[in-house]
């Protein structure tokens, strides 16, 4: 009888859950809202779980009894003690599986790289970077969320536009395009009407992030402080990456091999030729690219791996059926 098992991708904004079968085959796939364990607490991340297994059993007929293990990765569940209390939360449902959960940035790891050494950038509403060595060591930066970091993410680049459409309003920084794209996103007659709405939380982070693409547009035609803002951020995913390569102790000379995962990344013609070079100032062999897989098939893997399934080529074949 087949065994069945669900990875889930939780952030701050999304949440991707995939069913997968035994052999690999992903069986379906279902979208939800956020799951960032530090913004929804217990209550929320529960009501999350429980939609998926009530979306799984409307969509394919199994009960919570019939899965293996759930492989859950969730934004602010860096910490033990917190894992802790998730994995509590969903055995709680009537789950009578097994039940592994680790960070987004964990599961992103494991599907970019599985198990092999390589750094993992993640740029969507927020950033950090995650990474192994050879020795099967683990080391992380960035994370610390919008209030305190969150370089090169979606809304740090959302919020570096707003602040030049503010400041070419004010007479005190260059003219930019990106003052009347943002009124005409906003539907505002001058930008300074969106202080209001950004300090009553009426247009939150999310929003915010969703301006990053106005940002690669407008750089696209050629208006420089987009594109200054674009050559910030760079050196700020760069500086992430060079970080995790520092901790792991990666030495110069060797080759560095670094993926790139996030909403952000959609620029990947954009920001790869650039964030290389970037990088290439310290590591000469650095080469980035796409992840082999998305986080959500990382976190089925991992469910896959903790039933005693292991990620042959036949399983890995069937699964990236599903990136395609």
């Amino acid at each position: 009888m087949s065994k069945y098992v669900i990875g889930v991708d939780g952030g701050g904004t999304h949440t991707k859950s995939i069913l997968v079968r035994d052999d690999g085959q992903v069986l379906g796939t279902i979208a939800s809202g956020a799951t960032n364990f530090q913004q929804l607490g217990v209550e929320g991340v529960k009501k999350v779980c429980q939609d998926i297994l009530t979306e799984m059993g409307k969509k394919f007929y199994l009960s919570a009894t019939q899965i293996a293990c759930w492989g859950v990765g969730l934004a602010g569940a860096g910490r033990e003690h917190d894992r802790r209390i998730v994995v509590e939360t969903i055995e709680a449902l009537g789950f009578a599986g097994r039940v592994i959960v680790q960070s987004d940035a964990y599961v992103a790891l494991t599907g970019a790289f599985l198990g092999k050494p390589g750094i993992v950038l993640i740029c969507g509403t927020g950033s950090m970077s995650i990474g192994m060595n050879q020795k099967g060591e683990i080391a992380r930066t960035g994370g610390w969320g919008y209030l305190l970091g969150d370089e090169g993410s979606g809304y740090d680049i959302g919020r570096r536009a707003l602040v030049a459409a503010l400041k070419d309003f004010d007479q005190r920084g260059s003219r930019t395009r990106l003052r009347s794209k943002l009124e005409r996103y906003f539907g505002m007659a001058t930008i300074d009407q969106i202080i209001p709405k950004i300090y009553s939380k009426e247009i939150g982070k999310d929003q915010i992030a969703a301006l990053a693409p106005i940002v690669f547009e407008t750089a696209s035609e050629g208006d420089l402080v987009a594109a200054n803002i674009i050559d910030t951020v760079i050196v700020d995913m760069a500086s992430l990456i060079l970080s995790v390569a520092k901790k792991l102790g990666f030495h110069e000379e060797t080759p560095l091999v670094v993926a790139c995962s996030g909403s952000v990344f959609n620029q990947k013609d954009v920001l790869f030729p650039k964030l290389s070079a970037q990088v290439a100032t310290v590591y000469p062999n650095v080469s980035i690219s796409q992840p082999r897989f998305e986080p959500v098939v990382g976190a089925a893997i991992m469910a896959l791996e903790k039933i005693g399934i292991q990620p042959t080529e036949d399983v890995l074949d069937n699964l990236s059926r599903f990136n395609k």
